[in-house]
């Protein structure tokens, strides 16, 4: 018979007992979220309700199934359930040193190709000897129909592993059947397993936030732990949530804008033509080579965040101290302007304020070598001053603020 070896043979065997109560916090993804984010924090419980009855049960033990190991192979018993109520608890028989973990998958009809109605992670831990482990259950079930629980063994099972059987089977209503990669297969025996029916258990929830429902939107880094009462025990379980906060801050020198958070990935972005990316710009600093607007999206640990718009001025602009050179006070400025030239200016000099596009935003002659002029109009930013005639022509920088 295909991955499996049947050991027959009177077998002395002991229970082991597990904990009737318990509550797992199951965030929703990874515990770790973006600021501005939130991470779905359920809750998976298993409560036994005190008034559940055995339904269905084969406990004559006889032989012991090795059972291969691997998520391809698994082991079901098809039962049909004698009482109308909530399927609460399944308990399976083990044998030898078990530390490991599987799958319990409850199905709908005889066989695995019905209906899913629950599928639980669960743990199977056999000290020495004979072990029934108890896997609960919350699912609704019908007198006279058939149902398959079915196990599928992972991490830390032992290659193989037990699980108790009688060789031949005697109960009537199912049959233990194993998968494996090359198929389903009967086996004429019958899995140790009991079934257990009752009333479906009233279940409270209290969050340390002050939530009562079974799930809550975790939205801040925090502890977050919950505590669940049934009509005979209560559990208690917690979680660690991070938040990812990027820094979104930059610093400018001269024409360079360097990103303040470090050990990130780094794209740097023309805010001017539509967030373009800037071929070649990933470095956690970004020098211009022109005028404009820049911003800079940077990763971390799966988080993405893109820096405000950056402004970079000034490239190209130097001045041109000629013969008729000229000052203006005060630079930077807020309202008047003094422009003064070191000799007299005639009607033969212009002087023109541009923006760093090139447009020209104020224009006049001059008569004199001192002149006032109104800068209230300009918005806060850098502009070209220039004084010229037909002979030569001075440059300079101007701040407003």
């Amino acid at each position: 018979m295909k991955s499996l070896l049947i050991v027959l043979g009177l077998l002395v065997f002991s229970f082991t007992a597990k904990s009737q109560c318990t509550v797992t916090i199951i965030p929703e993804g990874t515990d770790t979220m973006c600021i501005g984010s939130y991470i779905l924090l359920h809750t998976n419980t298993s409560f036994q309700n005190s008034t559940s009855v055995i339904d269905q049960e084969q406990t004559n033990y006889n032989g012991g199934m090795s059972a291969l190991t691997g998520t391809d192979r698994s082991e079901f018993q098809t039962f049909v359930a004698g009482i109308t109520g909530t399927l609460l608890q399944i308990d399976m028989g083990f044998f030898n040193y078990i530390s490991g973990v599987g799958v319990v998958n409850l199905y709908a009809g005889n066989g695995i190709t019905g209906t899913l109605l629950n599928t639980q992670n669960v743990n199977v831990n056999c000290p020495s000897g004979n072990c029934m482990i108890t896997f609960f259950e919350n699912t609704s079930i019908t007198a006279g129909t058939a149902y398959t629980f079915q196990f599928i063994p992972g991490a830390g099972m032992p290659y193989p592993y037990g699980v108790q059987v009688q060789n031949p089977g005697t109960y009537g209503d199912g049959e233990l059947f194993i998968t494996d990669p090359s198929g389903t297969y009967a086996t004429g025996m019958d899995m140790v397993f009991k079934t257990y029916v009752g009333a479906s258990d009233s279940l409270t929830y209290l969050w340390s936030n002050g939530s009562t429902d079974s799930t809550i939107l975790a939205n801040g880094e925090s502890v977050y732990a919950v505590t669940v009462t049934g009509s005979s025990c209560t559990a208690v379980d917690s979680v660690n949530i991070t938040v990812i906060n990027l820094d979104t801050a930059a610093t400018i020198s001269g024409n360079t804008i360097t990103a303040v958070q470090s050990n990130a990935n780094y794209q740097w972005v023309n805010c001017d033509d539509d967030f373009s990316d800037i071929s070649g710009a990933t470095n956690q600093n970004f020098t211009a080579s022109s005028n404009g607007n820049y911003a800079v999206e940077i990763s971390q640990y799966g988080c993405n965040i893109t820096t405000s718009c950056y402004e970079i001025e000034g490239i190209g602009i130097s001045e041109i101290v000629l013969i008729s050179s000229f000052e203006i006070y005060p630079n930077p400025a807020d309202g008047n302007i003094l422009i003064k030239n070191s000799e007299e200016f005639f009607n033969t000099f212009y002087l023109k304020i541009e923006n760093v596009f090139g447009q020209i935003i104020f224009d006049r002659n001059l008569n004199n070598d001192k002149e006032i002029i109104d800068i209230s109009f300009l918005t806060a930013g850098t502009y070209i001053v220039s004084v010229q005639n037909n002979f030569e022509k001075s440059i300079k920088k101007l701040i407003v603020r």
